[in-house]
């Protein structure tokens, strides 16, 4: 048996009770996790709503944290899961090493990802960086270059992953605007619709 753990549960060699070789992973940001792309197309689909022809506004603009000349590195959770498969069935903790990085070796600025995300959710208003809020760090990019040499690259480009996510997004938005839940501690306290 194979196990492929996280950074956070870094587990280095054998466990000969159970027959477990692991090897430590340290992928790159899910597209689905990081707050940037689920904020900006959360952003740009409620902005497109507010443009509507009948609801007779001005063209609004989405307001963007910082310069947007940051770079960042997202995956698809589809080829982060193929990545996980092919190490585990095709190559043991030894030959990989300690640690092996997991992402698509390419990243893009924060302007050129809002601009994806404008095209993909189809809004057409005005995106405004603001330059006075924190840009953070100014590159998070992996060096996957052992993982590229052991056979593997990701099946998902940022663009295509958009759209994918893009795609489910008003389901989710229109479930997730129809109820208000109130959470607190490890239960739900009170549920009502939204007005």
């Amino acid at each position: 048996m194979r196990e492929v753990v996280t950074v956070s549960h870094v587990i280095h060699g054998e466990d000969k009770e159970r027959d477990v070789r692991r090897c430590a992973i340290h992928p790159s940001p899910v597209f689905e996790k990081p707050h940037v792309l689920p904020a900006l197309i959360r952003k740009m689909h409620e902005a497109k709503l507010a443009s509507q022809p009948s609801s007779m506004s001005p063209q609004p603009s989405v307001a963007i944290w910082g310069t947007g000349t940051p770079r960042r590195e997202f995956m698809y959770s589809d080829d982060l899961a193929d990545a996980c498969v092919f190490l585990m069935e095709r190559h043991d903790a030894k030959d990989i090493g300690e640690l092996i990085n997991i992402g698509v070796g390419e990243d893009h600025t924060i302007r050129e990802i809002a601009e994806m995300v404008q095209g993909a959710v189809g809004f057409t208003g005005r995106l405004h960086f603001d330059a006075s809020k924190p840009d953070g760090t100014p590159q998070k990019l992996l060096d996957v270059s052992r993982l590229t040499a052991l056979g593997w690259r990701a099946k998902t480009d940022l663009r295509g992953s958009t759209r994918i996510r893009v795609g489910r997004f008003p389901y989710y938005w229109h479930v997730t605007k129809r109820r208000y839940r109130v959470f607190h501690g490890s239960g739900l306290i009170s549920e009502r619709e939204r007005r």
